[in-house]
């Protein structure tokens, strides 16, 4: 078996440029060259809502958590589909003098959250709530299910991406962890103050929480982590 480098290798020694020059496809492969909104409008129907910018609300100034109180600003602007878009995506906004990316989504208010900078901290995040491992080393499944902890691994959270640390990852139950606490929520939990509170953290089976060595950008719900120990 050969690695796509290897390939490409073989193909810049035989004049195959077309071969050793293509560049790597990192869109959904199922899907074809379609636009991935008018695809996702297939299955699911529209949902309009509006843009709010994060830096209009009055963050920190709320409960013990840091969730926002405040009363909602002045949107940005109409949201033609919630569903089309994902955190860290160019909101596509017209009339602003900057371009703005998605930072969060509340289908309850049917808000979409955006900053106004590619490297907002709200879009980083030092933790992530994960579901369903899927165990290939054998090894390192059984120190996990003896000690229900781990370290020292790495964590791939988008295709193309370097390994980054992971400093630790812990059992979470539903009826809170035993050893350190849960971690603690960012200021930006809860942006729309009074419906996304920590306590309505609900989780459906048993979790991990997965702190990272340094802020993880744009992790997105429902998106997969896969953890590597070296290579």
């Amino acid at each position: 078996e050969l690695t796509k480098q290897e390939v490409r290798e073989l193909a810049r020694d035989f004049g195959l440029s077309k071969v050793s020059e293509k560049k790597s496809s990192t869109g959904i492969c199922f899907i074809g060259k379609r636009n991935f909104g008018a695809f996702v409008e297939e299955y699911l129907p529209p949902r309009s809502g509006v843009f709010i910018d994060v830096d209009d609300l009055v963050l920190g100034s709320g409960d013990e958590h840091g969730n926002a109180s405040a009363a909602r600003p002045t949107p940005l602007g109409p949201c033609r589909n919630i569903h089309a878009l994902t955190y860290g995506q160019n909101a596509g906004i017209g009339g602003l003098d900057r371009k703005a990316f998605v930072v969060g989504k509340d289908l309850r208010s049917d808000v979409v959250y955006v900053c106004r900078d590619r490297e907002h901290p709200s879009l980083y995040t030092s933790s992530a709530l994960v579901e369903d491992l899927h165990w290939i080393s054998e090894s390192h499944e059984r120190v996990w299910e003896t000690t229900r902890r781990l370290s020292g691994v790495q964590y791939k959270a988008r295709y193309r991406e370097p390994q980054r640390g992971v400093s630790e990852m812990l059992m979470e139950d539903g009826n809170g962890m035993s050893g350190p606490p849960r971690p603690r929520p960012s200021r930006y939990w809860g942006l729309d103050g009074e419906n996304l509170k920590g306590e309505d953290l609900e989780l459906s089976k048993p979790s991990v929480w997965i702190s990272f060595t340094e802020p993880a950008y744009a992790i997105t719900p429902g998106q997969y982590i896969v953890l590597y120990d070296g290579e």
